[in-house]
């Protein structure tokens, strides 16, 4: 068989190929564009494509903001969903398409996402004190989190208006390696 190209993504693969076959592409992908460690979780009685939960064990990712590189961190990990044998928002020739949940019943939602942000000795002595010109910046980012969560629709092209029940975002500081560790939880009842 010759191998296909996705005219959205402009990944190669091979037509009919099982996930298992795929996931190491995506595994590069995850590794290229996680910042954080996302976990997403569904009440047991809602329904869904069993080939898509399959799961596999990720070390939380990290962003090194002065070099730039992505870090294996140590105390967090989590799961990461394999990939399915297609894409769910794009049809058979890579077009971006939108997911109709129209036919989904209801059910309650929850995902946490954990991110950690190294900063420098200096800028980490500054947060930690609270000496920023421009004010608090853990209060700052905390109500930019909570606003981002609200705004996801708006911010992430095919993405669902999903109505948040709750939203919790907590910011703590790590001084052993100067980093501020964000964990964002969001709740909701919906498809």
């Amino acid at each position: 068989k010759a191998l296909m190209k996705n005219k959205l993504t402009g990944q190669l693969y091979l037509p009919g190929s099982r996930p298992e076959q795929q996931w190491h592409i995506t595994t590069g992908i995850l590794q290229t564009q996680l910042r954080g460690s996302c976990v997403s979780q569904r009440d047991a009685g809602s329904t869904f494509d069993p080939k898509c939960l399959e799961a596999s064990p990720v070390g939380q990712v990290s962003v090194d903001c002065q070099s730039k590189e992505a870090s294996p961190g140590s105390e967090l990990g989590t799961t990461v969903p394999r990939a399915c044998g297609s894409l769910t928002h794009t049809d058979e020739e890579g077009r971006a398409t939108m997911v109709d949940v129209g036919g989904k019943p209801d059910s309650k939602r929850i995902a946490v996402a954990v991110a950690v942000v190294r900063l420098g000795e200096k800028a980490f002595g500054m947060v930690r004190q609270n000496q920023v010109k421009k004010g608090d910046v853990l209060a700052v980012a905390q109500i930019a989190g909570i606003q981002g969560a609200k705004l996801t629709s708006q911010l992430i092209p095919l993405c669902h208006n999903i109505p948040l029940n709750h939203v919790e975002v907590s910011l703590s500081l790590d001084e052993d390696r100067c980093a501020v560790v964000i964990r964002s939880s969001c709740q909701t009842w919906g498809r």
